[in-house]
């Protein structure tokens, strides 16, 4: 208490202010006097208590501080209320955290309600689309977006999670079906909505399980699905694809003579960089490949030759770097215009059974079974995680088989040969 020594008490025009003290600041003035700190001394209930209130140039008056006093009083009398400024300071903070809390509960409501309303659409554009865009790889991402484009937006864009049901995929399915697209895709489409919603669902946006588990959405299962490829190019096929595109594009002819020499994806020769081939040992290594594992892979003399002849005119990190030095993202029309002029795909509707780009890989993997590569050699050199993944790109030919199980036949009329022998002897 020493800071309140020699206290005056204030008065104004001869009128003194019970229970109201002063003290003059040494250097501010107010008015046209010194600044005066309005100080309370008062006792309640034999308790003495002196209390700073203010200064008279921060707007506090006598009658202000008189009337603190009268109030306290009061309050002490009727039992509730503040009884002193230090209880009000108190009382003071715990409104301030209560009002506080009161509003971040009402922001919480608002913002639990705007999540609410939230539409399919506006969280593919303001979340999801930009979250895949740094997570996953272009082409990936990009496929993505062009399902949603093309067959989620129309049906599930303008709805909130709270309504989107089984019937709405259903509708999604039979108009992809009834464009001919396959189950894979329409399993792709499914897998888009599933991880959406998964995602909104740890964002706050959206409620359980996915509507794509509900057994009534009809996504195609796994098991369900048959989308292998039943066709592969024959070496004589292959010569004449290779020089059609030869006519059209060095640069494709070259990118497609890789794929078929070494059953690489054309994700994996679009991104392929020069410091990844070792011509020497005549192997690539892809470090960037669609199973995320790594892998070596042996290339063919012929497809050697044609990296060496590129590697004298290489003018960018990227062996087969697209306009600009940038790289491909999709194989080129030019390879579907040269398959066309063909007529390889001629009065073809299985899709299984048409000649696309992927046809490379099929068939060196079919190459390779059908020279007696082992399955498992097979598998490496593709980078498939399994061999049940291994055996849907390779179908052996009838007559390989043919001649397989020929063994069993030599192996029994050999054990009858040494028995008749045995016998006659």
């Amino acid at each position: 208490m020493a800071i309140f020594k020699d206290l005056q008490q204030y008065s104004e025009r001869g009128k003194k202010f019970t229970g109201v003290f002063y003290k003059e600041h040494e250097t501010r003035r107010h008015g046209v006097g010194k600044d005066k700190q309005l100080i309370l001394r008062y006792t309640i209930a034999g308790d003495t208590r002196i209390e700073a209130l203010g200064w008279l140039s921060e707007g506090y008056t006598a009658q202000d501080a008189q009337n603190k006093v009268k109030t306290f009083r009061a309050n002490k009398k009727a039992g509730e209320g503040p009884t002193s400024l230090a209880d009000e300071k108190v009382l003071l903070k715990a409104g301030i955290e209560q009002k506080h809390a009161d509003l971040t509960q009402a922001e919480k409501q608002r913002a639990a309600e705007e999540r609410k309303n939230i539409t399919f659409a506006d969280y593919w554009t303001d979340e999801y689309l930009p979250h895949i865009e740094e997570a996953k790889k272009t082409q990936s991402w990009k496929t993505e977006r062009s399902l949603y484009k093309h067959w989620i937006e129309p049906t599930l864009g303008k709805l909130r999670f709270a309504d989107i049901a089984p019937l709405h995929l259903r509708s999604i399915k039979k108009k992809m079906l009834d464009k001919k697209k396959s189950l894979a895709t329409v399993r792709m489409a499914f897998c888009v909505v599933q991880q959406l919603w998964n995602m909104a669902v740890s964002d706050g946006y959206a409620q359980g399980e996915a509507p794509t588990k509900d057994k009534q959405s009809g996504m195609p299962t796994k098991k369900n699905l048959n989308n292998e490829r039943e066709r592969y190019l024959t070496p004589e096929e292959a010569e004449t694809l290779l020089a059609g595109l030869k006519k059209k594009s060095k640069r494709l002819h070259d990118i497609t003579l890789l794929s078929l020499h070494t059953g690489m994806r054309a994700s994996e020769v679009f991104s392929l960089t020069w410091d990844s081939v070792d011509i020497n040992r005549g192997t690539i290594r892809l470090l960037d490949t669609k199973t995320r594992s790594p892998r070596t892979v042996p290339m063919t003399n012929t497809a050697i030759e044609m990296l060496k002849a590129r590697k004298k005119k290489a003018k960018a990190d990227l062996v087969f770097p697209a306009r600009e030095g940038k790289q491909s993202q999709w194989v080129s029309k030019a390879f579907r215009e040269v398959v066309k002029d063909l007529k390889f795909n001629e009065g073809i509707t299985d899709r299984r059974k048409r000649i696309v780009f992927h046809s490379l890989r099929h068939s060196c993997a079919s190459y390779l079974v059908d020279a007696g590569v082992p399955i498992y050699t097979v598998a490496e050199i593709l980078g498939h995680s399994s061999l049940e993944m291994t055996r849907r790109y390779s179908h052996l030919k009838d007559s390989h088989k043919k001649q397989s199980i020929s063994a069993v036949e030599q192996a029994l009329s050999k054990q009858t040969e040494e028995k008749s022998e045995t016998a006659t002897n």
